[in-house]
């Protein structure tokens, strides 16, 4: 009669332990999920920015090789050539491309990247070329850089 008590107190202990391991394993799982799909949120929002980032810096260096070319037209005075490329990229579509990535770029471009297209417009002259080759060589390695491609 003493050791009848020693079988039901033991499944109860064994039940009592199952029963709470198995809420640990769930709360761990929960945990674990929450954490990865939290991660997960991130990560898309990373990429989701970088695209913009690159969109906004693709656009203003595509501005930015569209005026060259007309600059170097112009200094030139191949005006076919210059009406050529203005079939090409009218004013307003030239206009259309500045405002979205100018838009973009402020949302989305790096406070240096930012502060270098700033110069831009405080170029002693913008029209020389010297000056806007040095912009573009300040503008590549900012963006290469805020976009990972400086190897």
């Amino acid at each position: 009669m003493a050791w009848e008590w020693i079988a039901p107190v033991t499944a109860g202990a064994a039940g009592t332990m199952g029963a709470f391991f198995t809420w640990l394993t769930g709360r761990q799982g929960r945990a674990q999920v929450a954490e990865l799909s939290a991660a997960a949120d991130r990560r898309t929002t990373h990429e989701r920015i970088e695209t913009q980032r690159r969109n906004a810096y693709l656009g203003i260096l595509q501005l930015a090789q569209i005026n060259e070319q007309r600059e170097k037209y112009k200094r030139r005075g191949d005006t076919e050539k210059l009406a050529e490329l203005t079939a090409q990229w009218p004013r307003n579509t030239r206009m259309s491309i500045l405002i979205e990535h100018e838009a973009l770029f402020e949302l989305y471009g790096s406070p240096e990247a930012r502060a270098i297209l700033a110069t831009w417009t405080d170029l002693p002259d913008p029209h020389d070329p010297a000056c806007f080759a040095e912009f573009c060589r300040e503008f590549l390695a900012v963006a290469r850089h805020d976009l990972g491609l400086d190897l």
